[in-house]
C-alpha cells in the first residue's frame, strides 16, 4: 500500500510539472504577426488535391512572420488530422477520432480547430481559409444530389483558344463532407464565425476570410460574414479542382509581414498568375467588408425605388426582366441564378436613363439614377482586387442572387434578404414570368 501511495504521489507530481511547463510554454510563446488557418474539408471528391496544396504551403512554411496550421480529413473516415506546416515538412499536432469533434463540415469541428490554433499559436492577425466545394448563398436541402466525379469535369479544353472553358451543360452538385453527410449552411457559417470572433479573438474580427471554393464572392455571403471579418476572398465562378496556389499566395511572408489588405490583394494576384494563361472563366476577388452596411443600404433603397416605380407604372417590369434575360446585359455564371452585380447596376442605369419619364415617375427615376451611381461607386471601393479570364472579363468581382423561376426558402433567412428586401423585387419578376407563361399556354390557333 505504501509503495502504491508513493507511485501515485510521483505520478501526480509529474502531472503537475507537465501542466506547469505547458502553461509556461503557452505564456512565453512568441506572438507572431499572423496565423494562417486552413480548414481543409476534404471528405469528398477533392481529396486528391490535398497533398498538392500542402506541398505548396511547405514551400514557404511557418517562419518568424507567420504560423501556417492545417486541418484535413483522413479520407473516408470520420476523423481529422491537424498539422503545423514548416518549410519542407509538416508536423502533426493532433488527430481527432471521436465524433462530433472529428467530423469536418460542422460548426463544432470548425470552432474547435480554430480554438486549438489560437490557444497554441498566439498571433496579432488571423486569416481563416475554408477549403472545400462551395455553393454560394444556396443551402442544399437534399443530400446526395448528382454531381461530376471531380470539380474539373465542368471544364473542357478548347483547341481554338487553347484555354480550359466551362461546359455549362454540366450540372454541378454540392459536396462537403460526404462521409459525415453534413456541411456548413450559411447560417452555420455566420454563427460560427461570430463565435470565433467573440470567444477566441477577444472581439477582434478575423482579418481575412478566404474561401478556396466555388461561387462564394457574393454580396449575400458578404452580409453573412461582415460582422466577423474585415476582408472576404472568393470566386464568382467555379474554381478548378486544384484551387489556390498556396506557395504564391504565401510568398509575401518570406520577406515581411504584410497588412491584411496587402495579403488579400496578394492572394487574388497569385490566383490570377496561376490560371490566367489556361482558364477562360477565371474569377477571383477580394472584398472590403467595411462598406457592406452601406452597400446593403444602397441595394435596399434601389429595391424600394424600383418597387415604387413598378407600383406606379408596371410597364417598367418587362424592361427589368429583359435585362436579366439578355446575355449582353447580364453576366451569369455556371450557376445561372448568380449574376454579376456591378454589371447589373451599370445596365440598370443605362436602361432607366433611356426611359421616357412621365410626371408620376420622373422623380423616382431621378432618385434611382442617383442611387445606382452611388452603388456603383460603393462597389468600386469595396472590390479592392479582381482578376478575370477572357470569357468573363466583364465580371466586376461580386455576384448577386437573381433566379428567374423560384427563390430558395433558405435565401429568405439570409442577412442580405432581411436587410434589403431584394427578394420582394425577385418575387415581382417571377410573378410576371409565371403570368406570361400562363398567357402563352392559353393561346390557341
Amino acid at each position: 500500500m505504501k509503495c502504491l501511495f508513493f507511485w501515485v504521489k510521483n505520478i501526480f507530481i509529474l502531472f503537475i510539472l507537465a501542466v506547469h511547463c505547458q502553461s509556461l510554454h503557452s505564456a512565453t510563446a512568441q506572438k507572431k504577426q499572423w496565423n494562417v488557418i486552413v480548414y481543409i474539408a476534404s471528405n469528398n471528391n477533392l481529396h486528391r488535391y490535398v497533398q498538392q496544396n500542402i506541398t505548396q504551403m511547405q514551400e514557404i512554411g511557418s517562419n518568424k512572420n507567420v504560423n501556417i496550421v492545417v486541418q484535413l480529413d483522413n479520407h473516408g473516415k470520420q476523423e481529422v488530422t491537424r498539422l503545423f506546416i514548416e518549410k519542407g515538412k509538416s508536423r502533426r499536432l493532433a488527430t481527432l477520432t471521436t465524433p462530433p469533434l472529428s467530423v469536418s463540415g460542422t460548426p463544432a469541428n470548425l470552432f474547435d480547430f480554430v480554438k486549438s490554433v489560437v490557444r497554441q499559436f498566439p498571433a496579432e492577425k488571423t486569416a481563416l481559409i475554408l477549403w472545400n466545394h462551395g455553393s454560394g448563398i444556396k443551402d442544399p436541402h437534399i443530400w446526395g444530389r448528382t454531381q461530376p466525379h471531380m470539380r474539373d469535369e465542368a471544364f473542357f479544353y478548347n483547341q481554338k483558344t487553347q484555354l480550359f472553358e466551362l461546359n455549362k451543360d454540366v450540372y454541378r452538385g454540392i459536396a462537403f463532407n460526404d462521409v459525415g453527410r453534413t456541411y456548413l449552411t450559411n447560417q452555420d457559417l455566420r454563427t460560427t464565425l461570430l463565435k470565433i470572433k467573440n470567444e477566441l479573438l477577444g472581439g477582434k474580427k478575423i482579418d481575412i476570410l478566404g474561401t478556396d471554393a466555388c461561387h462564394m464572392a457574393m454580396v449575400e455571403v458578404c452580409s453573412q460574414v461582415k460582422e466577423a471579418a474585415h476582408y472576404l476572398i472568393g470566386s464568382q465562378e467555379i474554381e478548378p479542382g486544384a484551387g489556390w496556389n498556396y506557395a504564391r499566395a504565401l510568398q509575401a511572408f518570406t520577406s515581411k509581414s504584410p497588412d491584411a489588405k496587402e495579403f488579400a490583394i496578394q492572394i487574388v494576384q497569385a490566383y490570377g498568375e496561376k490560371y490566367n494563361a489556361s482558364f477562360a472563366d477565371l474569377t477571383q476577388s477580394a472584398i472590403d467588408l467595411s462598406l457592406q452596411d452601406a452597400l446593403e443600404e444602397n441595394v435596399a433603397t434601389v429595391t424600394a425605388l424600383m418597387l415604387e416605380l413598378l407600383k406606379k407604372d408596371r410597364s417598367h417590369l418587362p424592361y427589368l426582366i429583359n435585362i436579366r434575360k439578355s446575355p449582353l446585359s447580364t453576366l451569369s455564371f455556371l450557376d445561372n441564378d448568380y449574376i454579376d452585380l456591378p454589371f447589373l447596376y451599370q445596365n440598370l442605369q443605362s436602361s432607366f436613363r433611356s426611359y421616357r419619364s412621365n410626371p408620376q415617375t420622373a422623380t423616382l427615376l431621378s432618385a434611382l439614377d442617383e442611387k445606382l451611381t452611388e452603388g456603383r461607386e460603393l462597389l468600386r471601393r469595396s472590390i479592392i482586387q479582381n482578376t478575370t479570364g477572357p470569357r468573363v472579363n466583364r465580371a466586376g468581382g461580386l455576384s448577386i442572387y437573381f433566379p428567374q423561376h423560384a427563390i430558395m426558402p433558405s435565401y429568405l433567412q439570409t442577412v442580405f434578404a432581411r436587410n434589403t428586401g431584394w427578394s420582394l423585387l425577385l418575387g415581382q419578376c417571377m410573378s410576371h414570368n409565371v403570368r406570361n407563361m400562363h398567357e402563352q399556354t392559353n393561346i390557341v390557333r
